[in-house]
């Protein structure tokens, strides 16, 4: 199974999630709202357990790939930043 995700502005949501077979075949059906939620509150406290903040400010987006064969994630995480600097006089040659 593999969980998209991505949130900004103090929300967030897994938009996709796709299902596939052992066989890596896709599989079609609907997602329970439980297993959303489930999968949400998840991949939020994995995020923030690395100090990662994806739905405040300007987010982050990423993705879950979850075996549950193997009972095992593994992931990507990026995280959406804006850093500003001001420079006062400075030198333009030193």
């Amino acid at each position: 199974m593999i969980a998209n995700f991505d949130g900004q502005g103090d929300s967030g949501e897994v938009y996709e999630i796709i299902y596939q077979d052992i066989d890596q075949k896709y599989l079609d059906f609907d997602t329970p709202e439980e297993l959303k939620d489930f999968i949400y509150d998840g991949i939020e406290k994995l995020v923030d357990s690395y100090g990662g903040d994806w739905v405040n400010n300007d987010g982050g987006y990423g993705n879950f790939n979850i075996n549950v064969r193997n009972m095992t994630i593994d992931g990507n995480y990026y995280q959406r930043t804006v850093d500003s600097y001001d420079w006062q006089e400075s030198n333009l040659f030193n």
